[in-house]
């Protein structure tokens, strides 16, 4: 397992996911996903197209996984 100090955040994983294929995220994507990190839930209305898919799969996943590549989280009581 990796250490904690290269545990890779779940943000720059998706910033790197997105470099890999040479797209960068647009604007109401990146608000989705802080907002999805703040426990916020809502209504995206996009057009066809526009990246609605990303937005909210890598929001959910940012939400999930604080932080991947570093230790599990710790259940309560255990």
């Amino acid at each position: 397992m990796d250490s904690p100090e290269k545990a890779v955040t779940g943000r720059s994983a998706v910033k790197q996911w997105f470099a890999q294929r040479q797209w960068t995220s647009f604007a109401f994507q990146q608000e989705v996903w802080r907002a999805a990190a703040a426990g916020k839930s809502g209504l995206l209305h996009a057009s066809t197209g526009a990246g609605k898919t990303y937005a909210v799969w890598f929001g959910a996943l940012l939400r999930a996984a604080p932080k991947l590549g570093g230790p599990p989280p710790k259940r309560p009581g255990g």
